[in-house]
């Protein structure tokens, strides 16, 4: 059976400012995303494949692209020292130097709490786990380790054979994500036609750990 139901909502903003050496900009989008089938589904059957094939309406949820909040910055600062007055020598060398960046915040993206066992006969590999309880965490109570309360499901050996869990396909959000790159960048003008830029570019600057569901 193949789904087709999908819908999405998004709003964005968009802002930028540009004064006295500094120029800044950012981009805000908040998002839904809902559809009933995905790539690599939870069975591991074709794409656009439900778990049960006489019930779709289980696996009508958040889209794996889903991410319900996009935060994105740029911004680039022309450093005003050693641009005027003093000795030559000093302005070329200390001064014209530029810092520039672009920062990144998003949501985490939804996933499934599945069984590794095939709980309702139909040849798969896994199945969603059965939930009894709200499955969520406070935030401040949330590691790495244990991210969603682990005991709102039941253990495949609790479960009912023959019958599917009945969890809802993407139904917790795992960690968001963060990213910081950073340039230096120095523009040296020795005559009309010949100049020479010194460029340091970093990645993750702040090495900040990004994890997946």
């Amino acid at each position: 059976v193949v789904q087709g139901r999908q819908s999405e909502r998004s709003c964005s903003v968009t802002t930028g400012v540009e004064s006295k050496g500094v120029s800044f900009g950012a981009s805000y989008t908040f998002s839904k995303t809902l559809d009933d089938s995905q790539y690599g589904g939870i069975v591991n059957l074709n794409a656009g494949t439900v778990q049960n094939n006489y019930n779709g309406r289980p696996d009508y949820g958040l889209s794996s692209i889903n991410r319900a909040n996009i935060l994105n910055f740029n911004y680039v600062y022309d450093m005003p020292f050693f641009q005027k007055g003093g000795n030559a020598v000093v302005r070329k060398t200390l001064g014209g130097w530029e810092l520039a960046g672009i920062t990144s915040f998003q949501s985490g993206a939804p996933y499934s709490v599945t069984v590794p066992v095939d709980i309702a006969g139909i040849g798969v590999a896994s199945s969603r786990a059965d939930v009894i309880a709200n499955p969520n965490l406070p935030s401040d109570q949330r590691t790495l380790s244990h991210w969603f309360n682990t005991a709102a499901f039941l253990p495949s050996s609790q479960m009912i054979p023959g019958l599917f869990g009945n969890s809802g396909r993407n139904i917790l959000t795992g960690p968001g994500f963060q990213v910081w790159n950073v340039s230096l960048i120095k523009n040296m003008h020795f005559t009309e036609k010949t100049s020479l830029q010194f460029r340091a570019e970093s990645f993750n600057t702040f090495n900040h750990p990004n994890f997946t569901g």
